[in-house]
């Protein structure tokens, strides 16, 4: 909107997006403060060990011997045979129409499973549902515009086969979740929002305008931690959308057009119908609210835009973790200008570098514009340099690979003095592409380091990081 200061954020805007079609229960971004320690020493970096005959794509897609191949004789070459977890979203990339992938995971009779494909830009899936005895028990294309999704309870316990195949080359998403709504081929549950959502105004509801002038076209009532969208047909029209908070409860509010130009706005109104906060342009053009709830009752999320399109939103329920929205000019968002690594892929693609600059991997996948260490089951770290020292206050990570293995962050002052801002337990994450911020509180001194560690024993392979940005006061 007015004044902006960043692009927009893309891997943002692809985790909503993904949200919007692949998933039935949302996940939050949370932030964890962790209390900081003087650490006084550097990491100290190991010599990298050369790659020899470095490919110059992404290792292969797995096919596993040990697991059942089932291919309904459908004339597909099958190049992928894999084993999930329920609830954790996927990705897979189709180099061929030819081509079909197989995601195996275990089921129990009587569990009711929901399984969506979500595909990025035009590409379009069929999903097959098949059981342990290899017979076909399910079958979807287009439920929800382009994209299918699979709503069925299981009949016997066992290994049961997600076949996806496409109409598009490309890459997409998938995801298998437990759920218990019943859907007919051609009916999407209500738990999942289509992209296009007819507007409503319920007049049950109380409808809080701050006296803007603008016409609200749209009052509903929505749950948190799930996604919704809406359309603007015209830039002097407003969106309510109101859930129900409780004091002390710790929200965050975030939309991002669907459509390439949408900007939007975001005001948060308490229940007495007063504006709590206002978000513009927080991450490039998209508005982050971060609040703690004052009080109980039935709050409004009011969106407003700046040109016309689809958008999508979320209220999710964490700690806020959002960049700063002040224009004061005291607060400086950069990304590395230098990186190294305990290990990398190869000396160019994959490598430590390819962390620099702003975000250039377009979606969830291996890709070689993001950093990936030689190895995909060790214990690693990152070390990211940035021009200008910061009293630091939050540091944003963009993975889009695997998200999940971090367990500590690290910052580095111009003293030379290390101070460790945030560890945790690695954690595989569900959703892919994610960003996930950090904020960082009681370091007074300046810095210029960041310091990632990453333990990826336990974890589905390369957690990759595309960009890492430094927030901070001169």
């Amino acid at each position: 909107m007015r004044n902006r200061l960043t692009e927009r954020s893309t891997i943002l805007k692809l985790v909503l997006i993904a949200l919007l079609l692949g998933a039935l229960a949302c996940g939050t971004v949370t932030n964890v403060t962790e209390e900081v320690q003087q650490v006084g020493e550097e990491p100290v970096v190991e010599e990298e060990e050369e790659v020899e005959e470095a490919p110059t794509e992404a290792p292969p897609v797995k096919v596993e011997e040990e697991l059942p191949v089932y291919d309904l004789d459908d004339g597909y070459e099958t190049v992928l045979v894999e084993l999930i977890d329920m609830d954790s979203q996927v990705s897979g990339t189709f180099d061929s129409v030819f081509d079909a992938h197989n995601w195996l995971f275990e089921g129990t009779a009587g569990q009711t499973v929901q399984i969506a494909a979500t595909g990025s830009g035009e590409v379009d899936t069929r999903i097959r549902l098949i059981d342990p005895d290899g017979n076909l028990l399910a079958e979807e294309d287009d439920t929800v515009g382009n994209d299918p999704l699979v709503s069925i309870t299981l009949p016997t316990n066992g290994l049961y086969t997600v076949r996806v195949d496409t109409w598009s080359t490309g890459t997409y998403s998938l995801i298998v979740t437990e759920g218990e709504i019943a859907m007919s081929e051609e009916e999407a549950p209500e738990d999942i929002e289509p992209i296009e959502m007819a507007e409503e105004v319920d007049s049950s509801l109380p409808l809080f305008d701050m006296d803007d002038g603008y016409d609200t076209t749209l009052l509903q009532l929505i749950d948190i931690n799930i996604p919704y969208s809406s359309t603007f047909n015209s830039v002097f029209d407003a969106h309510n959308w109101l859930f129900e908070g409780s004091a002390g409860q710790d929200i965050q509010v975030y939309a991002t057009g669907i459509d390439e130009e949408v900007d939007t706005r975001a005001r948060l109104i308490d229940p007495d119908g007063n504006l709590l906060t206002e978000e513009d342009d927080t991450m490039g053009v998209d508005p982050w609210i971060t609040i703690t709830l004052p009080d109980d009752g039935l709050y409004t999320v009011r969106i407003d835009t700046w040109s016309t399109g689809a958008y999508g939103m979320i209220v999710m329920e964490g700690e806020g973790a959002a960049v700063s929205g002040s224009s004061s000019g005291a607060t400086i968002e950069q990304w590395a200008v230098r990186a190294t690594a305990s290990s990398q892929y190869t000396d160019t693609d994959w490598s430590a570098s390819q962390a620099t600059g702003e975000t250039d991997t377009p979606e969830c996948g291996d890709y070689d514009t993001a950093w990936a260490s030689a190895s995909a089951t060790g214990v690693e770290w990152l070390q990211l340099e940035y021009a200008t020292p910061v009293v630091p206050t939050t540091v944003v990570i963009y993975e889009t690979y695997n998200p999940g293995a971090l367990y500590q962050i690290d910052v580095i002052g111009v003293s030379g003095s290390q101070y460790t801002a945030y560890m945790t337990s690695p954690e595989i994450k569900a959703y892919c592409p994610m960003t996930r911020s950090f904020e960082i509180a009681g370091i007074d001194e300046k810095v210029d380091t960041v310091i990632l560690y990453f333990d990826q024993s336990d974890h589905s392979g390369w957690n990759e990081i595309d960009a890492v940005m430094l927030i901070g006061t001169e």
